[in-house]
């Protein structure tokens, strides 16, 4: 164990690994029930002989624990305990800084937000520590203080209803426990070493979603911001009405139909544990409100309306990219309509593409889908490639092109899933975390481990506000590679989008993917 006396929370006792100390759920804010606004949690009155442990996690959300749903897209599993849940107490971060003399400037920080699709996530995860990384930083002379949060995601974070809010209950908490959190950063981070104006935030899958939605915040929030398989077109909020169709789903499975306004809302706030759970089956993402979330993410938006699209020009840099196959996250939601997938999506862009004769087949053709269910397996594989090239690859570019403020810098990651799968041999969704934060290192071989480490190195240097290669210019020729994987796609879906407005084909897809 270790502790630093902390110039506003006390004396803090921590754990000491190697050359790292973790402090572990540490609580940022309070909520008054399950759908409350966060409210930032003053020490002010702490005793100053208090003594804080932080030698364990803190509660995580309550609702579905998808620990090992994370375990099955990655292929690989660790060691993790129980993880204790909570509606009122799961708004903690985890802390990791370097075991060393005190340095002679304060350290750069970086924030990292967890994927999990809004519906599920927690920084207390095996495969979400920071500790690796951190001592990795200091062994390349890069050292950071690592920082993870905890924030409510499933129906806690992201339900709402028009009822909800004439009732006084906020919607997308999720995203405003994060605001909530960098601003405990930006308040609390020099007592542990670190420089409240040098913070990048950092998120992966949903948690790149987020990073990029906070951009339009009026207030700063971060110096850089590096977007890992997960930015706002990836994943945009959900319009109101899908969200009252959400809402109206829950009543029905809750038996709560009949009552009156007021009566569900007390209802919701009661709900046990299995219940939540049963509700947590729906989507779950922002919504567009105007306040935190301000409107709905487009190519043309971030192409045409840079201050209010996609940022207020507080935020100095970018670090954005996608796996070769991030697609596969989305396999999930189609596998059980497998069964004349092909013939099912073709029909689907023939209707949706009638002004633009012949790119339903060029479409068809070129992702190698076909109309005959000879091979539902292969237009499966097929529909999420041009998935993974309209969600995840495209927009980087478009994004990348966009940025004014300060350089972006642009990475594909190429290194396959080694381990076996349905994805072995895949740079599938979640492949770069597990080699970025190195918490799988003792099952990868030195060669498996090497793009990882080149991948640490190069976001590490860009959070010490280095550049980690030459910023984009433009072409493709000048984004960093990791892996040997080659695309056969890329040049081809630019073809495709010479024929139609992409964000009318991306919502082409969008529809196909929620008709079921």
């Amino acid at each position: 164990m270790s502790s630093i006396d902390h110039p506003l929370l006390g004396r803090i006792q921590g754990n000491q690994t190697n050359d790292v100390i973790e402090f572990l759920g540490i609580p940022y804010a309070n909520v008054a029930h399950r759908f409350a606004p966060p409210v930032p949690i003053s020490h002010q009155e702490r005793s100053p002989e208090a003594i804080f442990d932080a030698t364990s996690y803190g509660p995580s959300v309550e609702g579905k624990d998808g620990c090992e749903m994370d375990f099955a897209l990655i292929q690989h599993t660790l060691p993790r305990t129980h993880f204790a849940q909570s509606g009122t107490e799961s708004l903690n971060l985890n802390m990791t800084i370097p075991r060393m003399t005190k340095p002679s400037e304060p350290l750069p920080v970086l924030v990292f937000l967890h994927g999990g699709g809004f519906e599920v996530g927690s920084s207390s995860w095996p495969q979400n520590r920071l500790n690796r990384l951190v001592s990795l930083a200091c062994e390349l002379g890069l050292p950071v203080l690592g920082v993870s949060i905890n924030y409510r995601v499933g129906p806690a974070g992201f339900l709402t209803s028009m009822e909800m809010r004439d009732a006084g209950l906020t919607s997308n908490n999720g995203l405003r426990d994060q605001r909530v959190a960098l601003k405990w950063v930006q308040h609390h981070i020099r007592g542990f070493g670190g420089d409240p104006d040098n913070v990048t935030l950092v998120g992966h899958s949903a948690g790149g979603v987020s990073a990029a939605l906070h951009l339009s915040s009026e207030e700063p929030l971060f110096k850089r911001v590096a977007c890992l398989s997960g930015h706002f077109l990836a994943k945009k909020p959900l319009p109101s009405e899908v969200h009252e169709h959400i809402y109206n789903e829950c009543l029905r499975i809750l038996n709560l139909e009949t009552l009156s306004a007021s009566e569900r809302v007390s209802r919701l706030l009661e709900l046990g544990a299995d219940d939540l759970e049963n509700i947590s089956r729906f989507p779950s993402s922002p919504i567009v409100d105007g306040e935190i979330c301000s409107e709905m993410p487009s190519v043309h938006a971030i192409s045409n309306t840079i201050p209010t699209s996609l940022h207020r020009g507080w935020c100095q840099d970018l670090f954005i990219g996608s796996c070769h196959f991030d697609g596969s996250i989305l396999a999930g939601a189609l596998e059980h309509r497998k069964a004349g997938i092909g013939m099912s999506f073709a029909g689907h862009l023939a209707s949706g593409l009638t002004q633009a004769p012949g790119l339903a087949d060029k479409i068809l053709s070129t992702y190698g889908i076909n109309v005959d269910n000879q091979n539902d397996d292969g237009d499966l594989y097929g529909i999420l490639k041009l998935a993974n090239d309209l969600f995840f690859y495209v927009p980087t570019i478009y994004m990348a092109e966009a940025w004014k403020s300060g350089s972006a810098y642009l990475y594909r990651f190429n290194s396959p899933n080694p381990w076996e799968g349905q994805w072995q041999g895949e740079a599938a969704h979640i492949t770069d975390l597990t080699m970025l934060l190195h918490n799988f290192d003792e099952f990868l071989t030195e060669e498996q481990q090497g793009p990882g480490r080149e991948f640490s190195h190069d976001l590490l240097t860009f959070v010490s506000a280095k550049a980690p290669w030459k910023a984009f210019d433009g072409q493709e020729s000048s984004a960093r590679e990791y892996g040997s994987l080659i695309s056969d796609q890329r040049g081809s879906i630019w073809e495709i989008l010479k024929g139609i407005d992409p964000d009318q084909l991306t919502g082409l897809l969008e529809g196909f993917l929620a008709s079921g």
